[in-house]
């Protein structure tokens, strides 16, 4: 993790934040059946389904970077919050090879904006997946009834777009 810290009179109190990760799953062994061996065909228990589960269903990598600002008024503070989260790509394991789904790489973008007055009372304003990103689509031949419409692998979730405000007061 990256962080930078600045204070000054004149502009206020700026972090900046910068973190990323990198997965890498991989499945080398299959659990046994055991007696379950005997039967004619013998049972799945494990199969492709979810080795690619564990392998390919979380992003690869996730990135983040987050700018919180503050600036001292009069009886008040104001400030500004800005996350910027992107995330690799992700598989969803179908039927077959011919069958799955790979969605992009997806970055979103989170603004937040606050008011502190006196010793009391705050005020927040705040918008998570400001451009009102969503995964991609499933496919017609992966959806032939149309009844889902986003991947249930998506790591931000299929609802877009979502404002806030909240108001709080501590006496």
């Amino acid at each position: 993790m990256l962080h930078y810290h600045r204070v000054t009179d004149t502009l206020g109190r700026l972090d900046l934040m910068a973190s990323a990760n990198r997965n890498a799953t991989e499945v080398t062994r299959l659990p046994t059946i055991g007696v379950l061996a005997t039967l004619d065909p013998p049972p799945v228990l494990f199969g492709r389904i979810n080795t690619l589960t564990l392998e390919e269903g979380t992003a690869r990598n996730k990135i983040n970077a987050v700018a919180d600002w503050s600036h001292p008024l009069a009886r008040a503070q104001i400030g500004a919050d800005l996350r910027v989260t992107r995330y690799g790509q992700v598989g969803e394991p179908g039927t077959d090879a011919a069958h799955d789904l790979r969605m992009s790489p997806t970055t979103l973008v989170d603004l937040e904006l606050s008011a502190k007055v006196g010793g009391h009372f705050t005020a927040v304003l705040g918008v998570d997946n400001l451009f009102d990103q969503y995964p991609e689509p499933y496919p017609a031949a992966l959806n032939p009834t149309g009844a889902v419409g986003f991947s249930g692998y998506s790591p931000f979730g299929f609802n877009g777009r979502f404002g806030y405000a909240r108001l709080g007061w501590i006496w």
